[in-house]
């Protein structure tokens, strides 16, 4: 009958049982300790078999050490990452943006706040205007090496706000989304914080995938990307979301990230067949209230 090991490192089987080099299967559980780091390899031996293994009547042999075949490399921790705090700006053709969104002076759309039609100056933009959003992930479990993980933007039109649902669209060219152009390279280290809780700068990113030049030094550390965008297909007064996820080298890959804690969110401009007579407008097929542009 089988049995585990007690707290004495021992297991006793009980009833009868031939022993032999194939009747006889043991299984070797261990705790790997917080001491123990990537690249070292484990490896298991019985000391003394004539000493640490007892039968009821014949010989256990031999009294030297008994390898177990095969090694097992420990491997570092994945980190995983939830992405966190968001916020849309006005493009200024720089790396490091000075105005949140609205263009319209007088507003400021705070963190974590998506861009709506009412009021107008919340300036819904058109697909003409260019937008940059700034948003941070967390890295958990692990940290992160610089230059070791790829980030890409992602989007889909819906009314909720559930970033882990739903068909997504990568941003990209010829997409209803897609990034924008500027004298801004590519790839270029952010030399400001504009968010909530960042630790670690990482890039300016108008084609994907984004790269992490900086890393990170501790677990729990949030890092923050500029995303670079213009709707030029969007939809008039369409509500759309975006969201982070891993992505391989080429940006071909997609891996979810483990959670969103803020979705961006922003609707698009009204067109005229948007708009009633009496200035009200619908999106998403519900109405909005007053819309005045000239």
């Amino acid at each position: 009958t089988g049995a585990t090991f007690n707290a004495s490192e021992k297991s006793t089987i009980t009833g009868s049982m031939s022993v032999g080099t194939t009747e006889v299967c043991v299984y070797v559980v261990l705790d790997v300790g917080a001491g123990a780091s990537a690249t070292q390899t484990i490896e298991i031996q019985i000391a003394n078999p004539s000493t640490e293994m007892t039968v009821s009547s014949g010989t256990v042999t031999p009294g030297t050490a008994v390898a177990i075949s095969g090694t097992t490399t420990l491997q570092s921790a994945s980190a995983t990452f939830t992405q966190n705090v968001y916020r849309w700006y006005v493009d200024n053709d720089t790396e490091n943006v000075t105005d949140p969104w609205s263009a319209v002076s007088v507003i400021d759309l705070a963190e974590n706040t998506g861009i709506t039609i009412i009021p107008i100056a919340n300036d819904p933009p058109d697909t003409a205007q260019e937008l940059r959003l700034r948003t941070n992930i967390t890295v958990n479990t692990a940290t992160i090496t610089g230059g070791s993980k790829y980030f890409k933007l992602q989007f889909r039109a819906g009314t909720d706000s559930d970033c882990s649902a739903g068909s997504w669209t990568d941003v990209a060219p010829s997409a209803t989304w897609e990034y924008a152009s500027s004298s801004v390279a590519d790839d270029t280290t952010l030399t400001v914080a504009k968010l909530t809780g960042t630790d670690m700068l990482e890039t300016y990113s108008k084609v994907k995938p984004a790269n992490t030049p900086t890393g990170t030094s501790a677990t729990g550390q949030d890092i923050e990307f500029d995303f670079h965008i213009v709707g030029t297909s969007s939809v008039s007064s369409t509500r759309y979301l975006f969201r982070l996820v891993e992505t391989t080298a080429d940006g071909t890959g997609t891996t979810s990230l483990a959670g969103w804690n803020n979705c961006p969110a922003l609707t698009t401009e009204p067109g005229t067949g948007d708009l009633l007579r009496h200035g009200s407008t619908f999106s998403s097929g519900i109405k909005q209230g007053f819309y005045w542009t000239n």
